[in-house]
């Protein structure tokens, strides 16, 4: 009785950048940052979320690996909420609010394959955050 209440697909990322994509193309995300605004559409931010996924793949990132994220909300950060899972791999976002010891507990725990770091956040805690040569530079 109630199956025509339910979805006929599954709710995937997948689904909703094809959504976006073909309804808001032009829609517009904006990041402030302390010295400037950044605008970027949507199709330009799906482009991009693209290049992205296939820069990962191409350094080795498959189905199933973890990419860390350390970074503040913003468009950057949007592209790999994008990329990461819909090539099938898992986001690890970790909260920039913790302390360096507790950061470098999580990655050395996650075993992450790569992490994105906001400059911002690197130059307050990353030279408290001892890497092990965990990851590779790229």
């Amino acid at each position: 009785m109630l199956a025509g209440l339910m979805q006929q697909v599954p709710l995937t990322l997948n689904l909703v950048r094809e959504r976006v994509a073909d309804l808001y193309p032009n829609k517009t995300v904006t990041t402030r940052y302390c010295d400037r605004v950044h605008v970027i559409s949507h199709a330009e931010l799906l482009g991009r979320a693209g290049q992205l996924a296939n820069f990962l793949a191409e350094i080795g990132v498959e189905r199933g690996m973890r990419v860390a994220t350390l970074a503040w909300n913003s468009r950057r950060h949007l592209e790999l909420y994008l990329a990461v899972p819909c090539m099938g791999a898992v986001l690890h976002t970790i909260n920039a609010r913790l302390h360096a010891l507790d950061i470098a507990r999580l990655l050395a725990h996650a075993e992450d394959r790569v992490l994105f770091v906001d400059r911002s956040i690197w130059r307050t805690v990353g030279t408290e955050i001892e890497l092990r040569n965990t990851f590779e530079a790229h």
